[in-house]
């Protein structure tokens, strides 16, 4: 019998399109938001770029701290 295993969950991976719908950006600016190391990202295998929700939040409270967010 196998014993349980305890896993963390897994994040959920948004795309860049999807980010764009949640921020209400264009995907254009996100992809340069990206490339400026202001959205913080995961790069999987190949050219392939995904955002979790904590990149999302860590994005809009630097955001905040600019005076970019009200």
């Amino acid at each position: 019998m196998r014993k349980p295993t305890t896993s963390t969950p897994v994040p959920r991976l948004l795309t860049a399109t999807e980010v764009a719908d949640i921020l209400r950006l264009s995907i254009s600016t996100v992809r340069a938001l990206t490339i400026r190391g202001d959205i913080p990202c995961r790069r999987l295998a190949g050219r392939s770029i995904r955002y979790t929700d904590a990149d999302l939040h860590a994005y809009i409270a630097a955001s905040s701290d600019d005076g970019l967010a009200a």
